[in-house]
């Protein structure tokens, strides 16, 4: 029976074995980096229960409403009446003779433009109205991403130290086989700096980590370090009814319920506009006094005033009306084909992310576990050099954090469902 591959070592193994220290001499392998401080934990669901209550960019957007619905009071508000008091004085022959008028007047409209002007405003509440609610959409999005990326930064700190803590194990195995005499102390040697390898990497991973819960924790106004992601990352199949969704986005997207308010004051603004040449009145009325030298004679005064319409009749205010109506319709069309595109690129992205994610996470992950457990059997028989085992190392470790990543991805493309459908795709 020929020896085993450790029975027969090359000259340069010998001279390297001989070179390095004996077994019990050699260091301890290096402990794991430090964690990251730790964190208050958050779910996502009281993330964005709590953030638009300590998020000031929401009350900001609230402010922006209240002063769109100032706007709509102010239109439906009537001119003020006037009071006017003149004096006339006449002399003859050096008596003077004086006429006193106090008159009130009333401007009254016949046009019909201060309730179109009203509701123009009420147009442009409903226009704001759906504009904050896109901006609320947005924040809980950015939210969202700052959760997502929190949580994958959690996870693959995890992996990668959970990872090192198997690795660390096959160490302590080699150590004891190195000093019964059973492997070489250039395999130690070869494991241990694999070893340092992990804690290189789980350092990088602890300092992306604290930088994500910071992020994470100034979604809600909070100093470092920040805080922690609590939960898994969303798993699950998409809607398979692309077409719904399409129609359901093109109702329930924010944006283009405030195209559509805008289309509508912009009309009213139209229809005000070829009102134009009616005219308003002013209608005063009043009393009189006249002095007549030897007395005073009193009586009324009346009248009416109307702007004649000659030059001004509108037309500008009706060109810019017409061209808004012109320039939103032609944005209506563009941000429904933008709406459309963005579901169906999303949708179609989810599918095969999650069917990627599943297919990994049940078929190539269990075969390459396995395979590593096979090699360190071998490794540990003489069977198997120790270059192979650390390659099955390497691999494994790798495929669980393209676990991790795909995941992470497929949380990404629903949050982008999300976006383009205004609405959650759970």
């Amino acid at each position: 029976m020929s020896p085993s591959p450790r029975a027969r070592p090359s000259a340069l193994l010998i001279a390297l074995t001989l070179a390095l220290p004996s077994a019990a001499a050699l260091a301890q392998p290096p402990p794991a980096p430090p964690a990251p401080p730790e964190a208050p934990e958050i779910t996502l669901a009281d993330l964005l229960q709590r953030q638009p209550a300590e998020d000031p960019r929401f009350a900001a957007l609230e402010a922006t409403i209240q002063a769109a619905r100032a706007e709509v009071e102010a239109a439906g508000v009537l001119p003020n009446p006037t009071v006017s008091y003149d004096r006339e004085e006449v002399f003859d022959d050096g008596q003077g003779y004086s006429d006193d008028f106090l008159r009130a007047g009333l401007p009254i409209e016949l046009s019909g433009r201060r309730g179109l002007r009203r509701a123009a405003a009420r147009a442009t509440l409903a226009a704001t109205e759906q504009q904050a609610e896109a901006a609320r959409l947005a924040l809980r999005a950015e939210a969202t991403a700052a959760w997502l990326a929190a949580a994958a930064s959690r996870d693959r700190l995890e992996a990668l130290t959970q990872g090192r803590g198997a690795f660390a194990e096959t160490v302590d195995r080699a150590r004891r086989l190195v000093a019964g005499g059973e492997a070489s102390a250039y395999d130690l040697e070869r494991l241990e700096a694999e070893l340092g390898a992990f804690d290189v990497r789980i350092a990088r991973a602890a300092a992306d980590l604290a930088a994500d819960r910071v992020a994470l924790g100034l979604v809600l106004g909070r100093p470092a370090p920040g805080l922690e992601a609590a939960g898994e990352l969303a798993e699950g199949s998409p809607p398979e009814d692309v077409d719904a969704l399409v129609a359901a986005a093109l109702e329930a997207r924010p944006d283009r319920r405030a195209l559509r308010e805008r289309r509508n004051r912009a009309e009213r603004e139209l229809e005000a506009a070829r009102r134009a040449w009616i005219p308003d009145l002013v209608v005063s009325a009043g009393a009189k006094s006249s002095d007549l030298g030897d007395g005073t004679a009193w009586g009324y005064t009346a009248g009416v005033s109307v702007e004649v319409p000659l030059f001004d009749r509108g037309q500008a205010d009706r060109a810019r009306a017409q061209a808004a109506l012109a320039s939103l319709a032609a944005e209506e069309q563009v941000l429904e084909r933008q709406i459309t595109g963005q579901v169906r690129a999303a949708h179609a992205t989810l599918i095969q992310r999650a069917a990627l994610t599943r297919t990994f996470a049940e078929g190539r992950l269990p075969r390459l576990e396995a395979l590593a457990a096979r090699a360190e059997a071998a490794w540990r028989e003489g069977e198997r050099p120790i270059a192979e085992l650390l390659d099955v190392h390497r691999t494994l470790v790798e495929a669980r954090l393209d676990l991790l990543a795909l995941r992470r991805a497929a949380a990404e493309a629903r949050l982008d469902l999300f976006r383009a459908t205004a609405r959650s795709p759970r």
